[in-house]
């Protein structure tokens, strides 16, 4: 059972070197030391609009279909965000993850057969209006037009690509897994062959002190054998004093 690509197909998915993933130090620091990806439960997401079809209440007072079944991890195509990178260092120093992306999606081809696992989607985010995202399911459209019944596993996967357009900035992609059995789990993970292979560069969030980068760049190159040159800080917020300005 191959992965299933939604509204890209698999030669363009990976057709670009890398793909980004923005996440907390703590997070990132979880992966090196597991070697797992981790995918989250859409049930718990904290914005109630991220959840809507995963705890929508369906005609004949039915649940989604794969409540506790389906669990999501998203990427990026941006390399740098000021809101990517202010979502995760609120309570904890960011970190940006640069993917190869062939080795990416060679991982997700893997879960496919790992124990439990039902289906494996990847897809583009459909950004569109909010009041066209709430219309109800049979008046439903996606960006690209693709007509599909509302009772077919396409459809339930690209509801889940649906997101407001106040959000386009991310540029995300978003993959998918379906397991045969419910949990009220938190989340999944899946196994990582080659974090050194998967992992080509890491970048330190702009708000850590410079200090602090070194610390953390040290120990990235000690514990999980980085080189210097993979590790760097990102430069959003760094100017130069006293600039000169040309006519």
């Amino acid at each position: 059972m191959p992965v299933k690509y939604l509204n890209i197909s698999e030669i363009d998915f990976r057709a670009p070197k890398c793909v980004q993933k923005f996440l907390p130090l703590e997070r990132a620091l979880q992966l090196l030391d597991t070697k797992k990806l981790w995918f989250s439960n859409p049930a718990k997401w904290p914005d109630p609009f991220e959840r809507r079809f995963v705890d929508g209440i369906y005609p004949g007072n039915k649940k989604f279909t794969w409540h506790g079944r389906v669990y999501c991890m998203c990427v990026t195509n941006v390399a740098t965000s000021e809101a990517s990178w202010k979502a995760y260092s609120d309570k904890d120093f960011a970190v940006k993850l640069e993917f190869d992306r062939n080795e990416y999606a060679d991982i997700l081809a893997n879960a496919v057969s790992q124990p439990g696992v039902m289906d494996v989607f990847v897809g583009q985010m459909d950004y569109q209006q909010t009041k066209d995202i709430e219309r109800p399911l049979s008046k439903i459209s996606f960006t690209d037009g693709a007509r599909l019944g509302i009772r077919t596993k396409l459809f339930k996967a690209r509801l889940l690509l649906l997101k407001r357009k106040a959000f386009k900035y991310e540029s995300e992609f978003r993959a998918i897994i379906v397991k045969n059995k419910k949990s009220a789990a938190e989340g999944i993970t899946i196994d990582i062959p080659d974090v050194l292979r998967l992992i080509k560069t890491v970048t330190i969030g702009p708000t850590v002190g410079d200090r602090e980068y070194a610390m953390i760049k040290q120990y990235l190159i000690l514990k999980y054998h980085f080189l210097s040159s993979q590790i760097m800080k990102s430069n959003l917020y760094r100017a130069s004093n006293n600039p000169k300005i040309k006519n």
